[in-house]
């Protein structure tokens, strides 16, 4: 079986760095052939539905010594951890239905590979 031309460029995206998105009806392998091409490349996948997320998924803020920090959540220690141990993969299902108080800090994660005061 041969791999695709979409399957080829969204590896090469994976693998320079670049974010990208699926986008198509449900049922179509999204999920499906991101697990595949993380396996091919020996990545460890860190899935996460965003349309399941309320504002503290991204963070948790907490004040130490006169100043507010985010607690990085656990899916985010995974994807450092991961990343030590191989690599990793942050894939964000369902993002287009993010609640609107989610989207702000979810395109932070995307465009920052920040998560709070979290570096991803």
């Amino acid at each position: 079986m041969s791999i695709s031309n979409i399957d080829q460029a969204y590896a090469i995206c994976i693998q320079a760095g670049v974010p990208v998105m699926l986008w198509g009806p449900p049922g179509i392998g999204k999920t499906m052939r991101t697990h595949a091409i993380c396996r091919s490349l020996g990545l460890t996948l860190i899935e996460q539905v965003c349309s399941t997320w309320d504002p503290t998924d991204v963070g948790l803020p907490i004040r130490t010594n006169n100043h507010f920090e985010r607690v990085a959540p656990k899916w985010a220690h995974d994807c450092l951890e991961a990343q030590s141990n191989g690599g990793a993969l942050l894939y964000l299902d369902e993002f287009s239905c993010t609640p609107p108080a989610v989207q702000a800090p979810a395109l932070k994660i995307v465009g920052e590979r920040k998560c709070g005061d979290f570096l991803l």
